[in-house]
């Protein structure tokens, strides 16, 4: 059953980040909502089904925007960071998405 979920969420968020969310661009700079799904769902599951969510995810969106595949490789970096952060973080893993996600989510602004 979560996979089904899974399959229909993924669409639903490209469908947002492609038509909706490029209205909201400050200076060129959009939000990514794949990037924030990545990044909570690597907080929320295991490495391996996190690094799956995120790379089919990022080539997904790659592949719609005609992209360099940089989404793909920057999400996968930075699920597995996560998945690492995780295991050594001690709170709530809500504080931790969003703290992880106001803090990567620069970094990868930069990057592309």
């Amino acid at each position: 059953m979560r996979i089904f979920k899974i399959i229909f969420f993924i669409p639903a968020v490209m469908i947002l980040q492609m038509v909706l969310l490029p209205r909201f661009s400050f200076r060129g700079a959009a939000p990514d909502l794949i990037l924030v799904s990545a990044i909570a769902f690597a907080v929320l599951n295991e490495r391996m089904p996190a690094t799956f969510f995120s790379t089919a995810a990022a080539f997904i969106q790659d592949m719609l925007s005609a992209g360099i595949y940089f989404n793909t490789a920057a999400k996968v970096i930075v699920s597995n960071v996560v998945s690492g952060v995780k295991e050594e973080f001690v709170g709530d893993e809500y504080y931790q998405t969003a703290g992880l996600t106001v803090v990567l989510t620069p970094l990868v602004l930069l990057g592309e």
